[in-house]
């Protein structure tokens, strides 16, 4: 309820332009590791949160109001949670920031050998995403690509649970 009661009280704040921004230099991977620990016991561990690589994220320093951070990332981590858990999968992303790919090859990419015409000179064999489907496939999992040219490409990775068992 105090949550519920502090998003409100800063949306009134923000539309009468009466929130303050005092920006600091704040660690990112302690303020994150505080972030991910309060968001877990909110959710009473319900779910694992984990944030990736902390201890590269240590040596990150961010500019911005501790405040908004806070509330920036901490509802950002709740929704997820509320919104993408699935009792009968892991869910796994991965985020690119190169080329893209092209809509109309967006169906072939899992082809063996399938390579876009836009790789120009970059190296590689168009076996990657086909071994990658192909295990996912022989698994019973899922895979989802959102594609955005010029701003790579967002893979979602759906691996089946078993009780007790983890698939790395």
């Amino acid at each position: 309820m105090t949550k519920l009661f502090d998003d409100i009280l800063i949306i009134g704040q923000t539309e009468a332009s009466k929130n303050k921004y005092n920006p600091l230099e704040i660690n990112l991977g302690g303020f994150m590791c505080e972030i991910v620990d309060e968001v877990s016991n909110a959710i009473k561990n319900s779910q694992k949160l984990i944030l990736i690589d902390p201890e590269e994220l240590k040596n990150v320093t961010i500019f911005i109001d501790e405040k908004l951070g806070r509330n920036i990332f901490i509802n950002l981590l709740s929704n997820a949670v509320k919104f993408s858990s699935e009792d009968n999968y892991t869910i796994i992303s991965v985020t690119d920031f190169g080329i893209g790919i092209p809509r109309a090859e967006l169906s072939d990419i899992c082809k063996p050998f399938a390579r876009g015409k836009n790789v120009d000179l970059i190296q590689g064999s168009g076996l990657g995403l086909s071994v990658v489907k192909d295990a996912i496939d022989l698994i019973e999992g899922k895979i989802i690509v959102h594609r955005n040219i010029g701003n790579g490409t967002f893979f979602i990775v759906k691996i089946p649970k078993k009780p007790n068992t983890y698939y790395v």
